[in-house]
């Protein structure tokens, strides 16, 4: 037996775990289970943060990242901050989530899931309180009107200056840049 967890040893295999956590983020949204949802924007940014130490101390990549000049922490957080900013943003939310929101998280104010569009009442009456449409049960409708009777659930990362940020564009950024920072890094 040897000392690799689950296979996943080097940066690289976790930057393609990376890439199968942002596909299972974005084909959650919407669904049923919006806790789903939740679960895989964790798992997606633990993982982006966490690959910030494992490209930094795994031999191949720190060869790579002293050829280029980048030879302590700081350099390369630095410098993965500029590229990424978003990174960042993974790194406080992977704080507050570690620590329950007593951290030192500096760019991040909340983060919350958040129903956009669709219909939160029917004739004045919340829909949760309604059994049935029509003598249809409210559970086989999916839309009134052409409007969904189940909105969007979107997850919206706060930041310090106010500004509200989809995760989902968040995710898309920081998996791109570490997929594209992990190909330079190969040797």
């Amino acid at each position: 037996m040897n000392n690799k967890l689950f296979g996943i040893s080097t940066p690289f295999k976790d930057a393609k775990k990376l890439d199968r956590e942002y596909r299972r983020l974005s084909s959650s949204s919407g669904k049923k289970s919006k806790q789903d949802h939740i679960d895989h924007a964790i798992n997606f940014l633990l993982t982006a943060w966490h690959l910030a130490d494992k490209v930094f101390n795994y031999p191949d990549t720190k060869n790579a990242l002293k050829e280029k000049g980048i030879v302590d922490w700081n350099q390369f957080i630095d410098r993965a901050y500029s590229l990424c900013p978003e990174l960042k943003i993974c790194h406080d939310l992977s704080i507050i989530y570690k620590h329950f929101y007593n951290s030192t998280a500096k760019t991040v104010n909340s983060a919350a899931q958040v129903s956009e569009g669709g219909i939160a009442k029917f004739m004045g009456v919340p829909i949760s309180q309604i059994s049935k449409i029509n003598g249809v049960p409210i559970s086989q409708i999916s839309k009134i009107n052409g409007v969904s009777i189940s909105p969007e659930e979107k997850l919206i990362v706060k930041i310090t200056d106010g500004t509200e940020l989809n995760f989902m564009d968040i995710a898309r950024t920081v998996n791109e840049f570490w997929q594209k920072e992990l190909e330079s890094l190969k040797t």
